[in-house]
């Protein structure tokens, strides 16, 4: 594959905790596993020379990255995510090379229920991917929401304001429209892509009320902060935020956001008297060991459900780390 798509969202949600120099390795393996769509190879020193490591602490960080997010099989490092998208890629590029056959790509019709110049109802325009598919480019940003405060950019005192007894569950447009509206406050401009509004979609289905989208943005707003990431907070990197926005007692306050900092996650295992971070652990297994050990039955559910959705490579390890068995399985 000579391009691949690139969910900033997803991959900024897994790779938080890695190093700069795991984040390149990380990088440099997926950029040619994607080019030669197959396992890196099993022999590791062929696994350094990809990824340009020469000294012991650029090795370390290959073996790291291999540990976490490759698995270790018969025909080499794989990696699952990457293969899906490879599987799911090559009916398009068949056909395109059929279409390349046959003088071009037939025109497409074009549905008349979802004009493709509007098809989720926002004021756009759009930029060309290198596949051929608009990414659209919401700049409806002169509307305000008089009804609710934002609560923009700090998950302390989050605290919007609800002129009804039971604000009513949002459309899936209209989360993106408060989402958009929302990112142009922070001066940043939304692009809201298919994956996007796949999002979105699910997020639908949890009826979300505008009370809780506020509050999910401002924990995926301090959280953007703490990373140091100056990125919008798109419908994919805001999902894993509405599980901890609904859960009961999140009125505000760093301590029910402890383990969204390193010196909350830190302080709660000094708190627990869990040994720190031991040498060789990454900071992402730590974390999720210190929410293990605090027993908050909501935070393990979301980090559960959270890998399951967003990174299936890990999702079974994940998951024996919180409960102690393999999916599916009960415990004795």
């Amino acid at each position: 594959m000579n391009f691949y798509k690139r969910y900033t969202g997803d991959y900024a949600r897994d790779t938080v905790h890695l190093s700069m120099v795991e984040d390149g390795a990380y990088n440099r393996l997926m950029d040619f596993y994607y080019s030669t769509e197959k396992p890196l190879p099993a022999d590791r020193k062929a696994v350094y020379r990809i990824a340009r490591a020469t000294d012991k602490a650029e090795q370390k960080a290959v073996d790291s990255v291999l540990s976490e997010f490759f698995q270790d099989t018969a025909e080499g490092f794989r990696h699952k995510r990457i293969d899906a998208e490879i599987e799911k890629a090559k009916p398009k590029a068949d056909a395109n090379r059929e279409n390349g056959k046959k003088g071009g790509r037939p025109r497409k019709t074009q549905p008349t229920d979802n004009p493709p110049q509007n098809p989720m109802g926002f004021q756009q325009v759009t930029q060309t991917e290198p596949n051929g598919e608009p990414a659209l480019v919401n700049h409806s940003h002169s509307q305000k929401n008089n009804t609710y405060s934002s609560g923009v950019g700090d998950s302390k005192g989050v605290g919007p304001v609800d002129n009804s007894d039971s604000p009513p569950p949002l459309s899936a447009d209209a989360i993106g429209e408060q989402l958009v509206l929302l990112e142009a406050e922070r001066g940043r401009t939304l692009r809201l892509s298919s994956r996007a509004h796949e999002a979105l979609l699910r997020l639908e289905t949890r009826h979300v009320a505008l009370p809780v989208l506020l509050r999910a943005h401002a924990l995926a707003c301090a959280r953007r902060a703490a990373d140091g990431d100056p990125s919008a907070v798109n419908p994919g990197f805001l999902e894993p935020f509405i599980d901890e926005a609904m859960a009961p007692g999140q009125g505000g306050g760093t301590a029910a956001d402890w383990d969204e900092t390193t010196e909350g996650v830190q302080a709660k295992a000094s708190e627990l008297g869990i040994p720190p971070q031991q040498d060789g652990e990454a900071w992402f297994w730590f974390r999720l060991r210190v929410i293990r050990d605090s027993g908050e039955q909501h935070r393990i559910e979301r980090e559960v459900s959270k890998a399951e959705r967003m990174n299936p490579n890990e999702f079974e390890r994940v998951y024996r780390l919180m409960y102690g068995v393999a999916p599916g399985q009960v415990a004795a």
